[in-house]
């Protein structure tokens, strides 16, 4: 069996959900901040873990991504990442690819951050 990652257009559905979540005030990478954050906020024997599921065969759980660039298309356009006819192949390629039994598509990363203040360390 041969499996692939997405790939073409539809790896531009990652950096336009990037760029409309920044733009309305949020930060689709903070998980990869949070290490720092904790550190520079003086937290002692931070640790961190993380998570990330990857889904095969044909799952509703596959479709994440797919659902996610439809509910974000309309910014898309409107913030002039892409235009109609760019987002609607998108969006066709995606669903394609996601119902492909032979593909794999990971969801998002899932951080777990955590450490101790210097009091609680005594």
């Amino acid at each position: 069996m041969t499996t692939y990652a997405i790939r073409g257009g539809a790896e531009g559905y990652c950096e336009w959900y990037c760029t409309i979540v920044a733009r309305r005030g949020g930060d689709a990478m903070l998980g990869r901040q949070l290490f720092g954050l904790l550190v520079e906020a003086g937290l002692e024997r931070v640790r961190m873990r993380m998570f990330q599921l990857v889904h095969t065969d044909v799952v509703p759980e596959k479709a994440l991504s797919l659902s996610t660039l439809e509910n974000i298309g309309d910014a898309v356009v409107a913030d002039g990442l892409a235009t109609r006819a760019e987002l609607e192949e998108t969006v066709a390629e995606l669903e394609r690819f996601t119902a492909d039994p032979r593909s794999m598509i990971g969801m998002p990363r899932i951080f777990q951050v955590w450490g101790r203040r210097s009091a609680d360390l005594a």
